[in-house]
């Protein structure tokens, strides 16, 4: 009688675990939303830097995020990387991002990411910055952000 309530006891903790793993490696999402593989460039102070991460959206609708906001810089906004019809590559301000339901959203570099406009402190490997992103459904969520280099 111990083994079975220990073998159901495993099954169920197994049975709660937010995460699988599918058969291509892949991280499945189960009712959960997610910001993973967070890193900002270094960047000098009253210059300008980016942020980028992985929005994982596991749970049943769609959200949106809205605004990001730091203390760091004297503006923050979330941006996308363009090529032009000359051939010159830019940036302009992209404005939310929508994150379906079921699916994953990647700011990252010659993407969308987020700008942060006249640092007001230099940004150097190995610090953190914090930032907060606010979506429609979610609320405000606090995200510790590594200083890291590009490679």
């Amino acid at each position: 009688m111990k083994y079975v309530t220990l073998l159901y006891s495993a099954l169920f903790f197994l049975g709660c675990q937010t995460e699988t793993q599918s058969p291509d490696n892949a991280i499945v999402l189960n009712n959960v939303f997610k910001v993973t593989s967070e890193w900002a460039r270094p960047a000098a102070s009253g210059t300008n830097t980016a942020a980028y991460f992985e929005l994982q959206n596991g749970l049943s609708t769609a959200d949106t995020l809205l605004n990001v906001y730091s203390t760091i810089a004297e503006g923050v906004q979330i941006h996308e990387s363009f090529m032009a019809d000359d051939g010159l590559a830019g940036m302009r301000h992209h404005g939310q991002v929508s994150v379906p339901s079921g699916s994953s959203v990647a700011l990252e570099p010659g993407g969308i990411h987020v700008m942060f406009l006249q640092l007001k402190e230099d940004l150097a490997i190995g610090d953190s910055i914090q930032v907060d992103l606010e979506f429609k459904h979610q609320g405000i969520r606090t995200l510790t952000i590594p200083i890291k280099s590009i490679n």
